[in-house]
């Protein structure tokens, strides 16, 4: 049996779907979809029966099904608005609304036959031209597209304290201007930090990097003015793909160097940045940038925050319009309190500096990013949602956006989604330490050999030996944990890690009460992050306090911490499995992240 309706002709028999005589490519699944819309169309068909019979061997998201109607209407010449094809009935299912006949053979169809040989001509020749500009469009675009690209810190030919920062710093504000810029992917600082005030060979980075591009150069102070020699290696050939030497670097006008310098790099690989707003926003003082780029310049350790947040405040007091000031002063807050465990007092100020950052420039990604991660984690999650849109739009193929949505996924218990996304945004910027978190949603899924080879990617931090201890911990190899444990004590013994090596090694070494102590010490810290208080309730679990533990559990679940896969996952819990208060906090979550899922798919269908 074939199914006719309006140009198409569509054969169930050999998987067929032609317009006018012409076969259309599509997926399977899509396919599949068109089919039993066409076979059910005398009656509205509900998502969850689509479900069943396309998707029966997998749980997906409604998105998918979202996602696959979008495709059908594309392919037919349909869409959400008119509708004219598949209908959608908000809240209950789809239809097919098309007219459709029955044939026994598939025809060529009415247009085709009718053409005489003069328009047969004209259209094959119409057709042939089509595909020469669309495979040309094509190679153009993909000679345009995603194209990776690693700056290298600077190095200075004089070194000095007053000029040194500017090596590192300068990359980073090339780096920031780049990530707006669309079919582009560029290395983020904290890979390339490591490479600080060393003469490297591009090729060599490069390929260790695995990029297309490296940029890298010098610089030299003459009488306060800074001048920039730079270069841009296509790392596959070891050519030079362009050079610029003496770029003169004047403090009068110093927020224009790495702008020109990005400007150049992006002309030259005949790429556009459609956001430029961005670029508008200006520093007031001279002296204010500077300190602004001497913060930038800090390692990120617990000194190197502290100093680098007495610098951004510096900066801000000379000058308060500069938008990624206030970015930076958030983000080296909350850092400084998250893993130096210490209360500065300030906490609340992270986010309000994010707030003023986007009141001056609404299109900053590090202060959307930073905010988004605050509400995800302080039971804003429909607010944090919103600006990972927002970063969606500004640049959609952006490693970014997609680790961004995967966090707010994981908090929000779509375990499947958020792995999804975070591993998009792995595959993208593999070396990316943020991204690094991807870790944590494995092991919560107990994907541990996942999560393991990831960890093996990184070189040793403390976040590496922590997690090779609890992946350990995990899968029941009790000895090789307390090794890592105890090496994580001698390197962090009063840091985050080192709290939470101490409470499981004083665990496995049956010392209770220690361990019970370095849970209640971790508690009293100032923490915010509502996953971090999930946490604290596996801790206490794991020493079977089920008082603590169902405190922390119900704090978290009301901070906006939904994930109750991780909360069934996890045999920490495995004592409190039949009991009464601990399953109606899980229904709970379970509920609130249904809701989430729910309004997901609203959304989606509009």
């Amino acid at each position: 049996m074939i199914y006719q309706f309006n140009d198409f002709q569509l054969d169930p028999s050999n998987f067929s779907l032609h317009k006018i005589g012409i076969q259309v490519e599509l997926e399977p699944q899509v396919f599949n979809l068109i089919i039993y819309l066409i076979e059910n169309r005398e009656r509205l068909v509900t998502r969850d029966e689509i479900f069943e019979n396309l998707w029966s061997d997998k749980e997906v998201l409604d998105a998918t099904l979202s996602n696959h109607i979008k495709i059908a209407r594309a392919l037919l010449g349909d869409d959400g608005k008119s509708q004219k094809i598949i209908k959608t009935v908000r809240g209950r299912g789809y239809q097919f609304v098309s007219e459709v006949k029955q044939l026994t053979e598939r025809t060529n169809g009415p247009s085709i036959r009718k053409l005489s040989w003069r328009h047969a001509l004209a259209l094959m020749l119409s057709t042939a031209a089509l595909i020469f500009v669309l495979n040309s469009i094509t190679q153009y675009s993909n000679s345009k597209q995603n194209h990776v690209i690693a700056v290298l810190p600077f190095l200075n030919t004089k070194p000095s304290p007053s000029t040194d920062y500017l090596g590192l710093a300068i990359a980073d504000q090339i780096i920031g201007h780049l990530s707006y810029i669309t079919n582009i992917n560029v290395r983020p600082s904290s890979i390339i930090r490591k490479y600080d005030s060393q003469a490297l060979d591009p090729e060599t980075i490069g390929k260790k990097l695995n990029v297309d591009f490296v940029l890298t150069g010098t610089y030299l102070n003459i009488n306060n003015k800074v001048l920039f020699n730079v270069e841009l290696v296509e790392v596959e050939s070891g050519t030079l793909f362009w050079r610029e030497d003496n770029i003169e670097f004047d403090f009068s006008t110093p927020e224009n160097l790495h702008s020109d310098i990005a400007q150049k790099i992006s002309n030259k690989l005949g790429l556009t940045n459609k956001n430029e707003q961005h670029l508008l926003n200006k520093p007031q003082s001279t002296l204010a940038y500077k300190l602004y780029l001497k913060s930038i310049s800090q390692p990120f350790s617990t000194e190197g925050n502290k100093s680098a947040i007495a610098l951004l405040k510096q900066s801000i007091a000379l000058g308060d319009n500069y938008a990624p000031a206030y970015s930076q002063l958030g983000n080296r807050i909350r850092r400084y309190e998250q893993y130096g465990l210490i209360n500065s007092g300030e906490s609340q100020k992270s986010y309000q500096y994010y707030q003023k950052a986007l009141s001056i420039n609404d299109k900053l990604l590090s202060a959307l990013s930073y905010l988004a991660f605050y509400y995800c984690e302080t039971n804003r999650i429909d607010e944090a949602l919103t600006l990972a849109n927002r970063i969606i739009r500004i640049n959609p193929k952006s490693a970014n956006s997609y680790f961004t949505l995967g966090y707010i996924y994981r908090y929000a218990g779509l375990i499947e989604e958020a792995i999804d996304e975070m591993e998009k945004a792995i595959n993208i910027d593999p070396m990316n330490n943020r991204y690094r978190s991807l870790v944590a949603t494995y092991s919560g899924a107990r994907e541990f050999t996942k999560a393991q080879k990831l960890v093996d990617t990184y070189q040793e931090t403390s976040f590496t030996i922590g997690w090779d201890g609890l992946l350990a911990y995990r899968v029941g190899n009790y000895k090789a944990s307390l090794v890592h444990f105890e090496k994580l004590i001698k390197r962090d013994p009063e840091g985050l890690w080192g709290l939470v090596a101490k409470i499981h090694m004083y665990l496995l070494k049956d010392e209770k009460e220690k361990g019970l102590l370095a849970i209640h010490q971790l508690e009293q810290t100032n923490i915010k992050d509502s996953e971090t208080v999930y946490y604290i309730a596996v801790y206490y679990a794991m020493y079977k306090d089920k008082k603590r533990s169902l405190h922390a559990l119900k704090k978290a679940i009301d901070g906006g911490y939904y994930n109750y896969v991780f909360m069934q996952n996890n045999e920490a819990f495995d004592f409190l499995r039949n009991d009464t208060d601990y399953n109606n906090l899980v229904a709970v979550a379970r509920s609130k992240s249904m809701e989430f899922r729910r309004q997901q798919q609203e959304n989606t269908n509009l």
